[in-house]
């Protein structure tokens, strides 16, 4: 599709592991501004616009709204060459100023998002919402499908609808008895496993739950519903945020706050108004962080 002034927007990254001083300094970004790390990151595959998701099962509180560690640190970045404005509490604008003067701007929209855990039994289930990080966390999906109703304000995603372990996607039935709640199917670069992988001996059964044929199966859940599959980085290095995004025509955006935004960018996912680019996260990478984040699961402290 031919857009009018493309902007990339990547609406699942979650920048490092976690804020927590553990996983910053486990993953060589231990003193960094984490505003400067996501709006570099950004430039750097001409992401625009960049949802930064938090995690309910972080390790603990203060850590679980990560946009608000970003609000804190965005007051020291002034004197660095950036300028940041504060477009309601869900967004922030982040201007790298450049020289010579008359260069273009650099521009980053940061939008808070989350990753809300929902709870059916004895299973965690996910779902992406974007716009919030107040979402309540514990409900059944139905209990959370009428709170979405309820707040038709802001963006839901099918988090990687296929996944398993935990937590793990909504699964087809699920999704489609609240399909008109949802604005799109996530496609996660990080189920990045190929196939013949999950028979190697030893590790192929623990391989299982994160292999590409389950981005396969949500696209097939695209066609049975027409609800759009968009890819997101789903990045948990800030090195990998943008490997897969939307285009989506800037003037279709409002960037004036918080809401307005979230809305003209709900308005071109249900239309379908959006060019969408696939990519997987390398292998060596993916292994990397994976295995820093299941160290990190086993650690009683953040520090």
């Amino acid at each position: 599709m031919k857009l009018q002034d493309p902007i990339r927007a990547d609406l699942t990254a979650h920048g490092s592991i976690g804020f927590q001083p553990y996983f910053l300094r486990e993953q060589g970004y231990a003193g960094r501004n984490l505003v400067r790390t996501f709006a570099d990151a950004c430039e750097r595959r001409k992401i625009g616009i960049c949802a930064v998701v938090s995690q309910a099962d972080d390790m603990n509180a203060p850590y679980q709204d990560r946009f608000a560690i970003l609000r804190e640190q965005a007051r020291t970045l002034h004197p660095l060459g950036y300028t940041i404005t504060k477009r309601g509490d869900n967004l922030l604008r982040v201007e790298k100023r450049t020289s010579p003067e008359n260069s273009p701007r650099k521009l980053t929209y940061l939008l808070n998002a989350q990753s809300v855990v929902m709870r059916e039994e004895d299973e965690k289930l996910s779902l992406t919402v974007i716009g919030t990080n107040q979402a309540p966390n514990g409900l059944s999906h139905h209990e959370t499908m009428k709170w979405c109703r309820d707040h038709p304000e802001f963006i839901y995603l099918a988090e990687h609808p296929f996944k398993e372990g935990s937590p793990r996607g909504v699964g087809r039935d699920r999704f489609l008895e609240h399909k008109e709640v949802y604005d799109g199917i996530d496609f996660d670069p990080q189920l990045a496993i190929p196939d013949w992988m999950t028979y190697l001996p030893a590790v192929g059964k623990a391989l299982k739950g994160y292999r590409r044929e389950l981005n396969e199966c949500a696209r097939e859940l695209t066609w049975e519903s027409n609800v759009p599959l968009v890819p997101g980085s789903n990045a948990h290095r800030f090195e990998d945020i943008g490997i897969a995004h939307i285009e989506v025509s800037e003037a279709a955006l409002n960037y004036t706050r918080d809401a307005t935004l979230v809305a003209s960018l709900k308005t071109a996912l249900r239309a379908g108004t959006f060019n969408a680019y696939y990519a997987y996260e390398s292998l060596p990478a993916w292994f990397s962080w994976t295995r820093k984040f299941k160290r990190g699961l086993q650690r009683k402290s953040d520090e």
